[in-house]
């Protein structure tokens, strides 16, 4: 029988990736899923997908855009 401390950290741990789940993952979007939270005039809002790049370089408005490897250059 689980005490009631171990019930309170199960219930916590429930919600905690009830949340996670539901707000930090990002799943399919754009094309494949119009309906998605982060898709606004068929575009996803978070820049997703991005591109490839060989190196990590800052945007116009000063965001960083990181390095991302294609499976060819390992």
């Amino acid at each position: 029988m689980k005490s009631s401390q171990q019930k309170c950290q199960t219930l916590k741990l429930i919600k905690t990736c009830t949340i996670l789940s539901q707000k930090m993952i990002h799943g399919p979007c754009g094309s494949l899923n119009n309906n998605s939270l982060c898709v606004s005039d068929g575009k996803c809002t978070k820049k997703y997908p991005r591109d490839l790049l060989a190196e990590t370089i800052t945007d116009n408005d000063g965001y960083p855009l990181y390095r991302r490897r294609s499976t060819e250059d390992g």
